[in-house]
């Protein structure tokens, strides 16, 4: 076995845990810049080693390995002298971080969403009053065109008459949209009635 690899292989994972550790007090200073990627490597121990970060010294390793060097060169920032308990404690203050981003984005993003579906259906309810008034004005228009044809009886006409004319008088501020307030209905005598 050669002493020299196995060396430069301890060296190189001493690094890494080193740049790992700078990595975690830098991403807790400033958690919009990590990754979907970097985020999700936050979620578990194993899933911490095996992080690796694009342009840093941050590569995987393997847990134990990750434990073991972390206990060596990381005990004078522990309080309490175990390194990888530092180390794991910063991954987990970084989680707790990006959770609460994430959630308060997701809550953001529910509220947007709720709030163009209330646009929607609002849209689509004035699409829809106005496809009903100009349905109602159609059949309206129609009722009074046949109450001027000829052919109908003169009881019935009146009788038509009157019951547009009612109707206009109740439901025409409805429709009229230059009216801020409902006018009075008029009172009227229809013939035949009670005193």
């Amino acid at each position: 076995m050669n002493p020299r690899g196995a060396y430069a292989k301890k060296s190189r994972n001493i690094e890494n845990v080193e740049a790992r550790h700078q990595w975690c007090l830098a991403s807790l200073r400033d958690p919009r810049e990590l990754s979907k990627g970097c985020i999700a490597s936050l979620a578990s121990q194993r899933s911490f080693a095996a992080l690796r970060v694009p342009g840093s010294r941050v590569q995987p390793i393997a847990l134990n390995t990750l434990k073991t060097i972390a206990d060596e060169i990381l005990t004078r920032h522990a309080p309490d002298g175990k390194g990888f308990a530092y180390l794991d404690g910063l991954r987990q203050a970084l989680k707790q971080r990006t959770t609460e981003r994430i959630d308060r984005g997701n809550r953001r993003s529910h509220q947007d969403q709720s709030l163009d579906e209330l646009r929607k259906r609002l849209r689509l309810t004035e699409i829809l009053n106005l496809q009903r008034t100009q349905a109602y004005v159609d059949l309206f228009s129609k009722l009074v065109a046949l109450t001027q044809t000829t052919y109908l009886d003169d009881g019935v006409r009146l009788r038509l008459h009157n019951l547009l004319q009612d109707h206009k008088d109740l439901s025409g501020p409805l429709l009229s949209p230059n009216s801020a307030e409902p006018s009075t209905p008029l009172l009227r005598i229809i013939s035949g009635g009670k005193p």
